[in-house]
């Protein structure tokens, strides 16, 4: 019989694991997998461990016994955040599953100039989107989501990494900035919104330390770029 396994925000300190009703991996315990007292389940907290744990008391909370922990070898060795420009909802909501699936570290929607929609919080299905495919892979640390945020604001937030911006047009080449990303721990990729980032925008990117890389001359949906550009960073 297969364990089924669900992704927990808070990390597991001791041998007993308590889950209020209040939080979303109440629901997808009792109402999705239908778990019964002494039914065992695997808890990822984003330690680096995974949990066994056997399901003791159901009620208003419930708290689980863990039974075996063991260290989750799948490591991927740069950290890399993903700050995405409002596109399409449905491209979008894919975009985060598949970003989540391959192991970024983190995931921030931005504002831009040609930004045709926003949103100022993560909505819920936004959140379950990202628990979900956290508990598909098996990567030893969780993807997590940012409050969406202007592309000023995310340019500054990650003035400490090294900073890929998107662009058709960029200076580097992929293979130049596999070259350069080497031995970098810490990255920041851009994606922008159908139509590109403006000259502003690309501007404003070069002056707090951007690095603007083309694929190739052709473009790509966003989409496609992000995808493409986070594999060879984190792979390539």
């Amino acid at each position: 019989m297969t364990i089924r396994k669900i992704a927990l925000e808070k990390e597991i300190k001791e041998n007993f694991v308590k889950i209020d009703k209040d939080l979303p991996a109440y629901h997808r315990i009792v109402n999705v997998l239908k778990l019964e007292k002494n039914d065992n389940l695997i808890i990822i907290d984003g330690s680096g461990f995974e949990y066994l744990v056997k399901l003791k008391e159901k009620g208003k909370n419930l708290i689980f016994e863990v039974i075996k922990k063991v260290k989750i070898k799948n490591k991927i060795n740069k950290n890399l955040n993903v700050y995405i420009s409002f596109i399409k909802k449905i491209q979008m909501e894919y975009l985060i599953e598949k970003l989540v699936e391959i192991g970024v570290s983190k995931i921030t929607p931005i504002k831009t100039e040609r930004t045709s929609w926003l949103l100022n919080e993560i909505p819920k299905r936004w959140k379950n989107i990202i628990m979900k495919a956290n508990e598909v892979s098996t990567w030893e640390n969780l993807t997590k989501i940012e409050k969406p945020t202007s592309f000023l604001d995310a340019l500054v937030s990650a003035k400490n990494s090294f900073i890929v911006l998107a662009d058709p047009l960029g200076d580097l080449t992929l293979k130049k900035m596999k070259n350069k990303i080497k031995n970098v721990k810490n990255i920041s990729l851009f994606i922008g919104p159908e139509g590109g980032f403006t000259e502003k925008e690309i501007k404003l990117a070069k002056q707090n330390g951007a690095n603007l890389v083309k694929i190739t001359q052709n473009k790509f949906r966003a989409e496609t770029a992000a995808l493409i550009f986070s594999c060879l960073i984190l792979y390539g």
